[in-house]
């Protein structure tokens, strides 16, 4: 929680292996593993007209992220990072740099 803090984030407990914050006005999830060995980025958004089309089209020009429809049909984007064999955090930052990046990217993507 604190590198979040320190990438001008406000970083919440929302369970106790999940971290909530706010990108550009967008609720990012953070999962951490009961094992600690990956964290998971997920962010989930309200839209009636996107299709499979539109996020398959995400799909083949990303390659760290991926999305899909939920059982609702909204779109949702997710990114993982492994921390087994450790990590360091710069790498940690640059993930939380790829989320942020990421997540706005998805948001034009879907509702331009």
């Amino acid at each position: 929680m604190e590198i979040l803090a320190k990438e001008g984030l406000v970083p919440e407990r929302a369970k106790e292996t999940v971290i909530r914050v706010k990108m550009d006005q967008i609720r990012v999830l953070f999962f951490v593993s009961d094992s600690k060995e990956n964290i998971q980025a997920y962010a989930g958004f309200e839209s009636d007209n996107t299709t499979c089309a539109k996020v398959n089209q995400w799909n083949a020009d990303k390659r760290f992220s991926r999305a899909y429809l939920d059982d609702d049909d909204d779109p949702v984007i997710e990114l993982d990072l492994d921390l087994e064999g450790g990590i360091t955090q710069e790498r940690l930052i640059d993930f939380i740099t790829t989320v942020r990046h990421s997540v706005a990217g998805f948001r034009k993507h879907i509702y331009d």
